[in-house]
């Protein structure tokens, strides 16, 4: 019950989206039924926290990724590679003088 609770919370709200406020309104219901005790629920929120927080963090780093592919296909500069023209601009200049 747990487990399917906690898959659709992650599903319903959308792990970014997701607060402890919610999580604990979601689950009250259960607490009031009987169906959870109050240590039950607050493992269970916070196992939900850290997961989502998790799944937030995964997301972060596939959209990363997807711009980084992104760029390299349209094959624009990095910072870096400006800060280095810019560099070997500064050198050029200086040993004209």
């Amino acid at each position: 019950m747990k487990n399917i609770l906690k898959k659709t919370i992650l599903a319903g709200i959308g792990a970014a989206s997701l607060t402890k406020k919610k999580v604990k309104e979601m689950t009250d219901k259960l607490v009031e039924e009987g169906e959870m005790n109050e240590s039950e629920q607050a493992e269970f929120i916070k196992d939900v926290m850290e997961e989502a927080e998790e799944k937030t963090e995964e997301f972060g780093d596939q959209v990363e990724e997807r711009i980084q592919k992104v760029m390299d296909k349209m094959d624009v500069a990095k910072k870096s590679d400006l800060e280095d023209i810019k560099s070997k601009i500064e050198d050029l200049k200086s040993s004209d003088k």
